[in-house]
C-alpha cells in the first residue's frame, strides 16, 4: 500500500491511525471540523468541493462548523453574492459548490446526471426545444443585471442537451 493517498495522507499516514480515538480525530481534520484555517465561507465549500444542502439551514450550519471566524450571516452573504452556488450538479440532491468549481463539476457530472434522468425529463416534456425556450426567455429577464447570480445562471443554458430529445 506505500503511495497510496487518501486526502492527501499516505497509506502509513494512516495505518499509524491505530486507536479509535485517533482514527475519529483524523476523520473529523479531514472534514475540517476540527483545527480548520477557512475563513471564508465559500472557501470552505471549494476545500471539501461540493456540500450536501437538501436542508438549507443546516447546510448553513456545516458551513459556520468548519469557518470558525464565520457567522449566520456571513454564509448568507456567501451565497447572495454568488460566491456558494445552490444546486443539482452531483444528482438529483442539493448541493452547495464553490462559483468558481461549477464549470469543471457540471462538464464532469453533466452526462451522468442527464442519462440519470432522460427518463424525468421524457416524462415531463422537457425537450431541448422547451429547455432552449426556457433560457431564453430567463436570460431575457435577466439582461442588463451583472450580478455574479445572473452570470452563472447563463452557464447551465449554454450547456450541452444531448441527452434530451429534440
Amino acid at each position: 500500500m506505500t503511495g497510496a493517498h487518501v486526502a492527501g495522507h499516505s497509506s502509513s499516514t494512516l495505518m499509524a491511525a491505530t486507536t479509535s480515538t485517533e482514527l475519529i480525530s483524523e476523520r473529523l481534520r479531514n472534514q475540517n471540523l476540527i483545527r480548520s484555517t477557512q475563513k471564508d465561507p465559500a472557501d470552505v465549500v471549494a476545500a471539501l468541493g461540493a456540500m450536501q444542502s437538501q436542508d438549507y439551514p443546516a447546510a448553513k450550519w456545516g458551513i459556520g462548523l468548519r469557518s470558525p471566524a464565520s457567522h449566520d450571516g456571513a454564509v448568507e452573504q456567501a451565497f447572495n453574492d454568488g460566491r456558494i452556488l445552490r444546486t443539482h450538479v452531483l444528482r438529483p440532491t442539493w448541493h452547495f459548490v464553490a462559483a468558481a468549481d461549477i464549470r469543471w463539476l457540471l462538464a464532469l457530472s453533466g452526462p451522468r446526471v442527464h442519462a440519470a434522468n432522460a427518463y424525468y425529463y421524457k416524462q415531463s416534456g422537457l425537450t431541448a426545444k422547451v429547455l432552449a425556450r426556457s433560457c431564453a426567455m430567463i436570460s431575457r429577464s435577466l439582461e442588463g443585471r451583472e450580478s455574479r447570480r445572473a452570470r452563472n445562471w447563463r452557464l447551465p443554458c449554454g450547456a450541452p442537451r444531448s441527452r434530451l430529445r429534440a
